[in-house]
Formats: C-alpha cells, sequence, structure tokens
C-alpha cells in the first residue's frame, strides 16, 4: 500500500532541526516502529500495522524556539474474512438427501415390482384357464371314445 506521511509543522527561520519520537520514546535513540523513518524532517510510515498504534511527537529547534507537534497514529485492520472449507458430509452421517432419495427411489422400486407381479399372476391366471378351458371334459372325453 501506499505509504502515509506524517509533515512535521516545524519552525520556518532559520531552518530547524525536526526529529520524530514515539509514545515519548528517546529521539536520540532513533527507535520508530518499524516501517517508519523520517527523511527532511518528514514521517513515513509503510506497510501501516498494528505495531505503528501510537502517538508521534515531532520537535522542531531552531535557535530561538522549541516546538512540538503531536499526531496520533489509530490503525483498525479490517476483518480478514476466510470462507470456511466444506467437504461433502464432513463427519457429519445424516445427510437427509441422501436419505429421502433412498427412501423414494425404494418405494418406486417396490411399487413396479408390485405392478409387475400383478401383470403376470393376471396373465398366468388367464393361460391356465385358457388351457383348462381347451381341454375337453370328462364328459365330453368319454362320448368322443365311445362315439
Amino acid at each position: 500500500s501506499d505509504p502515509d506521511t506524517l509533515p512535521a509543522d516545524p519552525l520556518p527561520v532559520p531552518s530547524p532541526l525536526v526529529e520524530w519520537m514515539f509514545n515519548y520514546t528517546d529521539a536520540w535513540t532513533g527507535f520508530l516502529p518499524a516501517g517508519a523513518t523520517v527523511d527532511n524532517g518528514i514521517l513515513t510510515i509503510t506497510n501501516l500495522g498494528d505495531i505503528h498504534d501510537g502517538e508521534y511527537t515531532c520537535q522542531a529547534t531552531n535557535v530561538y524556539y522549541t516546538n512540538y507537534a503531536f499526531k496520533v497514529v489509530q490503525v483498525e485492520m479490517a476483518p480478514s474474512t476466510v470462507a470456511p472449507t466444506t467437504t461433502p458430509n464432513e463427519g457429519n452421517l445424516s445427510n437427509t438427501g441422501a436419505v429421502v432419495g433412498g427412501v423414494i427411489g425404494g418405494l418406486i422400486g417396490a411399487i413396479l415390482l408390485g405392478v409387475l407381479a400383478y401383470f403376470g399372476y393376471q396373465h398366468y391366471t388367464k393361460s391356465q384357464t385358457a388351457r383348462i378351458s381347451s381341454q375337453p371334459s370328462p364328459d365330453e372325453e368319454g362320448k368322443l371314445q365311445n362315439g
């Protein structure tokens, strides 16, 4: 991301010495958080993050005056959103869709078997009735032989 810059409000004449402090640390130690640098009195913060939260103090000094400017930096990070990874059944053995599909499929299969059995029985009964009626009865058989 683009660096954020905080200009000091130094005294104009004669040119001041500008130093920055972070959270009231001694400017002479040069302690600034990682990514914070000073060039020509301008504090630049790159890769702004939680470590940059705090108060920055600019001290501008020339032979006549010492002036201070305070800049408070509050870093608010956007919440990270990561979509949860899901896998089918993910350890959960109750898959309602599969159960319902299995029950419906089983019922349809049972109905088809019932219909086939019914028509098969009807066909068998008709063929037995036709075979019995096509055979001569014992009375007719005797007439044919005696006749």
